[in-house]
Protein backbone atom coordinates (compact mmCIF):
# COMPACT_ATOMS: atom_id res chain seq x y z
CA UNK A 1 0.00 0.00 0.00
CA UNK A 2 1.32 3.41 -0.97
CA UNK A 3 0.36 6.39 1.22
CA UNK A 4 -1.00 9.34 -0.75
CA UNK A 5 -2.10 11.60 2.11
CA UNK A 6 -1.26 11.55 5.82
CA UNK A 7 -3.48 12.00 8.88
CA UNK A 8 -2.69 15.70 9.30
CA UNK A 9 -3.74 16.47 5.73
CA UNK A 10 -6.83 14.28 6.12
CA UNK A 11 -7.89 16.24 9.21
CA UNK A 12 -7.45 19.53 7.32
CA UNK A 13 -9.75 18.24 4.58
CA UNK A 14 -12.41 17.26 7.15
CA UNK A 15 -12.26 20.76 8.67
CA UNK A 16 -12.53 22.41 5.24
CA UNK A 17 -15.51 20.24 4.28
CA UNK A 18 -17.28 21.06 7.55
CA UNK A 19 -16.86 24.80 6.90
CA UNK A 20 -18.30 24.43 3.38
CA UNK A 21 -21.28 22.47 4.72
CA UNK A 22 -22.05 25.17 7.31
CA UNK A 23 -21.71 27.96 4.75
CA UNK A 24 -24.03 26.34 2.22
CA UNK A 25 -26.59 24.17 3.98
CA UNK A 26 -28.39 26.43 6.43
CA UNK A 27 -29.62 24.98 9.69
CA UNK A 28 -32.04 22.27 8.60
CA UNK A 29 -29.65 19.56 7.44
CA UNK A 30 -28.63 16.08 8.48
CA UNK A 31 -25.63 13.90 7.74
CA UNK A 32 -25.97 10.34 6.45
CA UNK A 33 -22.86 8.20 6.26
CA UNK A 34 -22.93 5.54 3.57
CA UNK A 35 -21.82 2.26 5.12
CA UNK A 36 -19.08 1.10 5.12
CA UNK A 37 -16.51 3.75 4.22
CA UNK A 38 -18.64 6.81 4.87
CA UNK A 39 -19.17 5.96 8.55
CA UNK A 40 -15.80 7.19 9.85
CA UNK A 41 -15.95 10.23 7.58
CA UNK A 42 -19.45 11.23 8.72
CA UNK A 43 -18.41 10.76 12.36
CA UNK A 44 -15.40 13.04 11.84
CA UNK A 45 -17.56 15.67 10.11
CA UNK A 46 -20.15 15.45 12.89
CA UNK A 47 -17.43 15.99 15.50
CA UNK A 48 -16.32 19.14 13.65
CA UNK A 49 -19.90 20.41 13.22
CA UNK A 50 -21.50 19.54 16.57
CA UNK A 51 -20.40 22.71 18.37
CA UNK A 52 -21.16 24.97 15.41
CA UNK A 53 -24.82 24.15 14.89
CA UNK A 54 -27.85 24.03 17.20
CA UNK A 55 -28.92 20.47 16.42
CA UNK A 56 -27.15 17.95 14.27
CA UNK A 57 -28.83 14.73 13.16
CA UNK A 58 -26.45 12.00 12.06
CA UNK A 59 -27.41 8.62 10.63
CA UNK A 60 -26.01 5.72 8.66
CA UNK A 61 -27.40 3.93 5.63
CA UNK A 62 -26.62 0.47 4.31
CA UNK A 63 -27.25 0.49 0.57
CA UNK A 64 -26.63 -3.24 0.04
CA UNK A 65 -30.23 -4.03 -0.90
CA UNK A 66 -30.46 -1.03 -3.24
CA UNK A 67 -27.37 -1.82 -5.32
CA UNK A 68 -27.77 -2.72 -8.98
CA UNK A 69 -25.39 -5.67 -8.61
CA UNK A 70 -27.28 -7.34 -5.75
CA UNK A 71 -28.21 -10.28 -7.98
CA UNK A 72 -24.50 -11.13 -8.23
CA UNK A 73 -24.11 -11.09 -4.45
CA UNK A 74 -27.19 -13.05 -3.38
CA UNK A 75 -27.76 -14.90 -1.10
CA UNK A 76 -24.70 -13.74 0.86
CA UNK A 77 -25.29 -9.99 0.94
CA UNK A 78 -23.56 -8.66 4.08
CA UNK A 79 -25.93 -6.26 5.82
CA UNK A 80 -24.75 -3.70 8.34
CA UNK A 81 -28.10 -1.99 8.80
CA UNK A 82 -29.51 1.47 8.40
CA UNK A 83 -29.62 3.63 11.51
CA UNK A 84 -31.69 6.81 11.17
CA UNK A 85 -33.73 7.94 14.17
CA UNK A 86 -35.05 11.20 12.71
CA UNK A 87 -37.26 12.30 9.84
CA UNK A 88 -35.76 13.20 6.47
CA UNK A 89 -38.84 15.18 5.44
CA UNK A 90 -37.98 18.66 4.13
CA UNK A 91 -34.37 18.46 5.31
CA UNK A 92 -31.20 18.92 3.35
CA UNK A 93 -29.74 15.40 3.43
CA UNK A 94 -25.99 15.33 3.10
CA UNK A 95 -24.77 11.93 1.97
CA UNK A 96 -21.19 11.23 3.03
CA UNK A 97 -18.90 8.63 1.47
CA UNK A 98 -15.15 8.23 1.44
CA UNK A 99 -14.55 7.66 -2.30
CA UNK A 100 -16.75 8.55 -5.26
CA UNK A 101 -15.80 6.35 -8.20
CA UNK A 102 -18.45 4.86 -10.51
CA UNK A 103 -21.42 6.56 -8.86
CA UNK A 104 -23.29 3.30 -8.35
CA UNK A 105 -23.11 3.31 -4.54
CA UNK A 106 -24.41 6.87 -4.41
CA UNK A 107 -27.25 6.02 -6.81
CA UNK A 108 -28.23 3.26 -4.40
CA UNK A 109 -27.96 5.69 -1.47
CA UNK A 110 -30.24 8.21 -3.19
CA UNK A 111 -32.78 5.45 -3.89
CA UNK A 112 -32.76 4.46 -0.24
CA UNK A 113 -33.08 8.04 1.00
CA UNK A 114 -36.10 8.56 -1.26
CA UNK A 115 -37.66 5.35 0.07
CA UNK A 116 -37.28 6.70 3.62
CA UNK A 117 -38.79 10.15 3.08
CA UNK A 118 -38.90 13.23 0.90
CA UNK A 119 -35.95 15.50 1.65
CA UNK A 120 -35.85 19.10 0.48
CA UNK A 121 -32.40 18.57 -1.08
CA UNK A 122 -29.80 15.84 -1.30
CA UNK A 123 -26.15 16.84 -1.36
CA UNK A 124 -23.04 14.67 -1.57
CA UNK A 125 -19.75 14.95 0.31
CA UNK A 126 -16.80 12.77 -0.59
CA UNK A 127 -13.24 12.79 0.66
CA UNK A 128 -11.91 11.49 -2.65
CA UNK A 129 -13.38 12.13 -6.08
CA UNK A 130 -11.85 9.77 -8.57
CA UNK A 131 -12.43 9.52 -12.28
CA UNK A 132 -14.37 6.59 -13.73
CA UNK A 133 -18.00 7.60 -13.36
CA UNK A 134 -20.53 5.23 -14.92
CA UNK A 135 -23.54 7.32 -13.89
CA UNK A 136 -24.16 11.09 -14.08
CA UNK A 137 -23.45 11.70 -10.38
CA UNK A 138 -21.07 14.26 -8.96
CA UNK A 139 -20.19 15.43 -5.47
CA UNK A 140 -21.18 18.86 -4.17
CA UNK A 141 -18.29 18.94 -1.68
CA UNK A 142 -14.99 17.24 -2.52
CA UNK A 143 -11.92 16.87 -0.33
CA UNK A 144 -9.57 16.10 -3.21
CA UNK A 145 -9.70 14.75 -6.75
CA UNK A 146 -7.36 11.93 -7.71
CA UNK A 147 -6.69 10.60 -11.19
CA UNK A 148 -5.62 7.04 -10.58
CA UNK A 149 -5.52 3.87 -12.64
CA UNK A 150 -8.63 1.70 -12.54
CA UNK A 151 -6.43 -1.17 -11.39
CA UNK A 152 -5.56 0.70 -8.20
CA UNK A 153 -7.95 0.79 -5.30
CA UNK A 154 -8.07 3.91 -3.15
CA UNK A 155 -8.47 3.15 0.54
CA UNK A 156 -9.23 5.66 3.26
CA UNK A 157 -8.15 4.77 6.78
CA UNK A 158 -9.59 7.09 9.41
CA UNK A 159 -9.43 5.66 12.92
CA UNK A 160 -7.89 8.57 14.81
CA UNK A 161 -4.35 7.17 14.68
CA UNK A 162 -1.06 7.87 12.97
CA UNK A 163 -1.84 5.33 10.23
CA UNK A 164 -4.77 7.48 9.08
CA UNK A 165 -4.53 8.55 5.51
CA UNK A 166 -5.41 7.85 1.92
CA UNK A 167 -3.67 4.89 0.33
CA UNK A 168 -3.37 3.26 -3.09
CA UNK A 169 -3.46 -0.50 -3.38
CA UNK A 170 -2.67 -2.22 -6.66
CA UNK A 171 -5.48 -4.65 -7.51
CA UNK A 172 -6.31 -6.44 -10.70
CA UNK A 173 -10.02 -5.74 -10.11
CA UNK A 174 -11.97 -3.05 -8.32
CA UNK A 175 -15.41 -3.85 -7.04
Amino acid sequence: MKKYLDSEELNKIIKQLSVKILQNCGDNFCLLGVRKGGVKVVDALAKELQNKTDKLDVGYIDVSLYRDDIHKRLPDVPLEGTDINFSLENKTVILVDEVLFTGRTIRAAIDQVMALGRPRLIRLVTLVNRHGRELPIQADYVGLTIEESHTNKIEVIYNGGEDDGIYFTNNSQIS
